[in-house]
């Protein structure tokens, strides 16, 4: 009866292990493992009263957690999105927002993108735009383009540019230049700005600038540059811890108990006798055979990807792509027509005899200078001087100097014919210096002297400092330039140019 009851209380607990453990996991036994309960973090946060020891399968982050007692664990090592390493799938560790937890929210920060290829040749220049409008004629005084009869100046029943003389005044009439009336070359007076005062500066408001032309089409881009090769693939990052082993299988079943053995035939009443001795126990039945082994426990989940390694050096940038094809040259403008040259007075495009104002066989701009008496005007600018030595250094305020050595002169060419006479001269200058001073002088160069000679010096004196720029004022000459030699002013300094300018010359003369 003892070892009869011990046997009881054995497959009762047996099937009460079978019947907890079914209670606890709900896990599906088969033959291929075992098949954890499947829950999300929120379903798993739900379980109540989990049992230490109790293990899920989380499809959130596809890791098999186990209850330690305080909290959901998987034994993975850390996930390489688990930023704060709580092996836990936080929200915030979901870094692509994609509701899941893997290594895609572990990706490493973008490479730098590579350099741009070179820029294709520009395309040509579009079209030019037309001419602008005609400017006022000089002698146009009201601006309404016609030639009105008040307008002819001369009364010679022309329009042209004798129609544009100032009045005439004792002493010489006024350039067309001369704006103030003062008989000097001022600078402001010099529109144009080529260091000359003569017709030039007397041009009539310039037209408004006419349409710009379409611009032409843009050629075409330049290939890009072909890609540069793919960096270096980057280190494997470091194995997952290995996966804790599942749990056991549970045992088999308790097979099934043996069958009694056969009661045996009653025998015979003997006869009674004395009581005899209790007869032995029969055997115990045979145990009935084992139940099948249970299948073996599902492997362990594999161990989470360890963090990925960190991004491989950027590969080389690739060849510049070949420079683009340049673009078609637009189509050339149509030609402007020709303008009519400022001597050209009868305006029919020829050099006639009458048109050679100055008389020196030439039709240019000197014989644009139009007067009403003998006497004229010519201003050389800073600009005209050239440097013996050193280094010549232009100033549109102070003038013209020379940075160099301890002595150096500035030479300035005159272009008068022969038998003109110099009537004056007068030099403009700046002198800051209380130690130096500039020498100005005439000098003839003869074709058959083998040197110059200077005539009429003179010079800014010593002491005589200003900041200011400064003249010497008229200097009368009534000086004939010969035929046999060339003339030039020359401006010297015994020291160096320090402080030291030359504005300018301005030489009344009469022609032959």
């Amino acid at each position: 009866m003892k070892t009869t009851k011990t046997k009881f209380l054995t497959i009762f607990f047996l099937l009460n292990v079978v019947f907890l453990s079914a209670q606890i996991s709900e896990a599906e036994i088969n033959m291929d493992g075992i098949v954890y309960p499947r829950y999300t973090t929120e379903e798993r946060n739900m379980i109540q009263a989990p049992i230490e020891g109790q293990c899920i399968y989380n499809i959130t982050i596809n890791s098999i957690e186990c209850y330690n007692g305080n909290q959901w664990q998987n034994n993975n090592g850390l996930n390489c999105w688990d930023l704060n390493g709580d092996g836990i799938a936080n929200p915030s560790e979901d870094i692509n927002n994609d509701g899941l937890f893997d290594a895609l929210d572990c990706a490493g920060v973008t490479g730098a993108v590579g350099p741009t290829g070179a820029q294709g040749v520009p395309g040509q220049n579009g079209l030019d735009g037309q001419d602008g409008n005609d400017g006022l004629n000089c002698w146009d005084l009201d601006g309404d383009g016609i030639n009105d009869p008040s307008e002819d100046v001369n009364n010679d029943g022309s329009f042209d540019a004798y129609d544009c003389v100032g009045a005439t005044i004792i002493g010489g009439g006024l350039n067309c230049w001369d704006l103030n009336g003062d008989g000097m070359a001022n600078p402001s007076e010099d529109i144009n700005n080529d260091g000359s005062f003569d017709a030039l500066d007397c041009a009539g408001v310039t037209g408004a600038v006419g349409p710009t032309g379409a611009t032409g089409a843009t050629g075409a881009t330049g290939a890009t540059g072909a890609t540069g090769p793919v960096g270096p693939l980057g280190l494997t990052g470091a194995t997952g811890m290995t996966g804790s082993p599942g749990p056991a299988g549970a045992d088999g079943a308790p097979g099934p108990m043996g069958a009694t053995g056969a009661t045996g035939m009653t025998g015979p009443i003997g006869p009674t006798g004395l009581t005899g001795a209790t007869g032995a126990t029969g055997a115990t039945g045979p145990v009935g055979a084992d139940g099948a082994v249970g299948p073996m426990g599902a492997t362990g989940a594999t161990g989470a990807t360890g963090p990925v390694g960190p991004i491989g050096p950027t590969g080389l940038t690739g060849h510049t792509g070949p420079t683009g094809p340049t673009g078609m040259t637009g189509q050339t403008g149509p030609a402007g027509e020709d303008g009519i040259n400022c001597w050209d007075s009868n305006g029919n495009g020829n050099n006639d005899p009458s048109e050679d104002l100055n008389g020196d066989g030439l039709y240019n701009a000197a014989d644009c200078i139009v007067t009403a008496s003998s006497n004229h005007t010519i201003v050389i600018s800073s600009f005209s001087f050239v440097a013996m030595d050193g280094e010549l250094v232009y100033d549109f305020t102070t003038g013209t100097t020379i940075e160099c050595c301890t002595t150096a002169s500035l030479l300035a060419p005159i272009s008068l014919p022969a038998g003109t006479i110099i009537n004056s001269i007068e030099y403009h200058y700046l002198d800051n210096s209380s130690t130096k001073q500039i020498s100005f002088s005439l000098y003839a160069d003869n074709v058959g002297a083998a040197s110059s000679s200077a005539s009429f010096a003179v010079s800014t004196g010593i002491g005589a400092s200003s900041s200011s720029l400064q003249s010497t004022g008229p200097i009368t000459l009534n000086f004939t330039l010969l035929g046999s030699a060339g003339y030039f002013i020359n401006a010297e300094n015994a020291s160096d140019w320090e402080d030291l300018a030359v504005k300018g010359v301005t030489i009344n003369y009469t022609l032959p």
